[in-house]
């Protein structure tokens, strides 16, 4: 064992899939716990505003781990990780609609791989919305990625005042620093392997 193992300690090697799946379920879990927040302190959502709300967080928390991907991985590598991470995301959502759904078309196979489809051209058309942000957030946050997001939702989701435009963004940036920690932390746990 070298000086830089003793000092460090050694990654362990895990696959790429293995990698993306387990931040995925993070990813997952983050953006369902800050859509419950938002909604305890913003004003209760229907189950399809419930769903269309994860949807719009799940597609922000999918951009944040690809900016940190392409940083870490380079375009190409970043890219076979994006497809195993949406892959990932996409399994959990199934699963999540099938087994939450109180009307039986949601359990219909048909129905939930429609849902799955939706969700992924919804991530595409996200995915170029947000990458003409230069900034995620900034210490001035209107005009930021987050700031934006954060009034995108305070106005198709609830009332527009500036205590609900604060509570959500307040959220939509402990959700961001969440994925930040994921990430890192999956880096410094696993040497990821192609």
């Amino acid at each position: 064992m070298g000086i830089f193992d003793k000092l460090f300690g050694r990654r362990e090697k895990t696959s790429a899939s293995d990698a993306a799946f387990e931040l995925s379920q993070s990813l997952y879990d983050l953006c369902i716990d800050t859509g419950v927040e938002i909604s305890k302190r913003c004003g209760q959502l229907t189950d399809e505003a419930q769903w269309q709300l994860l949807d719009e967080l799940l597609a922000f928390a999918y951009h944040v781990c690809d900016r940190h991907a392409f940083g870490l991985f380079g375009p190409v590598k970043r890219s076979v990780f994006m497809d195993l991470l949406l892959e990932g995301i996409r399994a959990r959502y199934a699963e999540e609609l099938k087994r939450l759904a109180k009307d039986d078309r949601f359990r219909e196979e048909n129905y939930v791989e429609a849902q799955c489809l939706n969700l992924i051209k919804f991530f595409g058309t996200r995915q170029e919305e947000y990458g003409k942000y230069s900034k995620l957030t900034d210490r001035e946050p209107v005009g930021t990625l987050c700031w934006d997001l954060s009034k995108s939702i305070a106005k198709n989701f609830f009332a527009k005042d500036i205590p609900t435009l604060t509570t959500i963004y307040m959220n939509i940036m402990v959700l961001f620093a969440s994925l930040g920690e994921a990430f890192n932390t999956l880096e410094k746990k696993f040497e990821i392997v192609f």
